[in-house]
């Protein structure tokens, strides 16, 4: 009797330390239990909490101390609300490193998008090298970049200099010398002198008899004006590839009493206070979009993060031009 309890109880050990050997305390499949199948995602779509993570773009601007990149930042923020997007803008104070740390600045917040109106097209390069490393896209804004960027939204400023010729040729009866005001370091401004001068050229009795850089220097274009007004007593028409230069040269020829005219680019707000206040000098302006560019460069960056959109590599707005007529006789 007693050895047939022991057989009994032997057997009932067995049959536990079986069982709990093969589950594994619960969690591995028994030999006659086929494990179950890695789980795929078919159509590589990202997890659900990937796919609603809110996308954050980092933008530098080149400066805030001009009203047209206010407006740009302003735009910047409104559209980033719209979209339902976080967005940081940074001031790149007109200095390359400062831009350069911004953008090292945004890698390390690992953002999803970096929207960058470079300080210097050529400096910018490898900023944008940082960020293809990174695998964050860099969209570029106004002013191009000689990096690597998906896209650059722009204004067709050669079609804003060709405009600007068309128009002092229309205003000097095709004859007289005239002058440019440019800025060397920006490419955009280079290409509104290219365009001008493109025009020019076309009209026998017209000459471009000085070209110099004012380097976004207001001081400066009232200065190379003075210069102007000295060398060339026959000068008729002063182009300014900026609004800020257009300011330096307006001062400059009013206190000399000059009758020269002034075409400026930009279309700011210091056009129309100044084409009112001087309407026989200061009598047109190339008028541009910043709040449309800066608008669509979020809206490009944001369809191609969320939907794989591939953008046009270049995306240019047409400038158009205002005058001191069209000024006054909408109330502008």
């Amino acid at each position: 009797m007693k050895k047939s309890c022991f057989l009994s109880i032997i057997a009932t050990l067995l049959i536990v330390v079986t069982a709990v050997g093969c589950n594994g305390g619960g969690t591995t499949a028994s030999p006659s239990t086929p494990a179950p199948a890695a789980t795929t995602n078919e159509d590589s779509s990202p997890p659900a909490d990937v796919a609603e993570k809110k996308l954050v773009i980092g933008a530098t601007i080149l400066t805030r101390e001009h009203v047209f990149w206010t407006m740009v930042e302003e735009s910047l923020n409104e559209k980033a609300q719209e979209l339902g997007v976080d967005i940081i803008v940074s001031d790149g104070k007109s200095s390359a490193d400062s831009q350069y740390a911004q953008i090292q600045d945004f890698v390390t917040q690992k953002v999803d998008a970096i929207i960058v109106a470079p300080v210097s097209s050529a400096a910018s390069a490898s900023a944008a090298a940082l960020a293809k490393d990174a695998g964050i896209p860099v969209f570029s804004l106004v002013i191009d970049t000689n990096g690597e960027r998906v896209s650059f939204i722009g204004v067709d400023n050669i079609l804003g200099g060709e405009l600007a010729g068309e128009y002092a040729a229309k205003v000097l009866g095709e004859e007289g010398q005239c002058a440019i005001i440019s800025w060397d370091d920006l490419d955009i401004c280079i290409d509104r002198a290219t365009g001008f001068k493109n025009i020019i050229a076309e009209h026998p009795g017209m000459e471009i008899v000085s070209e110099i850089s004012y380097a976004g220097d207001t001081n400066k274009a009232a200065s190379v004006t003075q210069d102007f007004i000295t060398q060339f007593p026959d000068l008729k028409l002063i182009y300014a590839v900026g609004d800020p230069a257009a300011v330096g040269a307006v001062n400059t020829v009013k206190a000399a009493g000059k009758d020269i005219k002034v075409i400026g680019f930009d279309g700011n707000p210091e056009f129309y206070s100044g084409t009112k206040n001087d309407p026989e000098i200061w009598i047109a302006d190339v008028q541009q979009d910043p709040r449309g560019c800066a608008a669509m460069a979020v809206q490009i960056a944001v369809d191609y993060l969320k939907n794989g959109t591939q953008p046009q590599e270049i995306n240019l707005i047409p400038p158009t031009m205002i005058d001191t007529e069209e000024v006054i006789a909408k109330g502008l």
